[in-house]
């Protein structure tokens, strides 16, 4: 019998709400993981597969707003969150389509707030566009595609950041 640790544990428990969500199989998020761990180890800039130099560049700044470098680990881009959601799209092509629409969301609605993109907003409009969707029950019915987007979003990342090579000093 094989015996795990907490990080296993944790791990575990994480991408399974998720890979259900997702219909996502255990092995795909560990070889989405190792892939990720791959390129993080070879130290060069990755070049994505799945999403565009801008749906790239969103995500990379959407994974970091929800997951940020603190004091105890690195951040998500740090980590190979983006790297593991590329490897996730292309792994399960029916989400292409709810993560591109959540992106094309994210940059239609700052566009229409501030007359720009996602990734050109200031960090507190970054903010008030997130806050907006990052609470189902308080979010407006005019935001709901966004809630759609960011509750898989968050996930994803929290996934990604949990299956890295990156310790996470948190747990003991």
């Amino acid at each position: 019998m094989t015996t795990m640790n907490r990080r296993d544990v944790v791990q575990l428990l994480a991408v399974a709400p998720l890979a259900a969500a997702f219909r996502w199989a255990p092995e795909s998020v560990r070889e989405a993981a190792a892939l990720a761990h791959e390129v993080l180890a070879r130290g060069i800039p990755y070049e994505p597969k799945n999403f565009t130099a801008h749906e790239w560049e969103t995500v990379r700044q959407l994974v970091d707003l929800l997951i940020p470098r603190d004091a105890r680990s690195g951040s998500a881009t740090e980590a190979g969150v983006p790297e593991f959601m590329d490897f996730m799209l292309g792994d399960d092509p029916d989400l292409q389509t709810p993560i591109r629409g959540g992106l094309a969301w994210l940059d239609r609605t700052c566009d229409d707030r501030y007359g720009r993109s996602f990734v050109s907003c200031a960090d507190a409009e970054r903010a008030t566009v997130l806050d907006d969707i990052a609470w189902p029950k308080k979010a407006k019915p005019e935001h709901s595609a966004g809630v759609a987007f960011f509750g898989p979003a968050m996930s994803s990342s929290t996934v990604a950041r949990s299956t890295s090579a990156q310790p996470m000093k948190v747990l003991p």
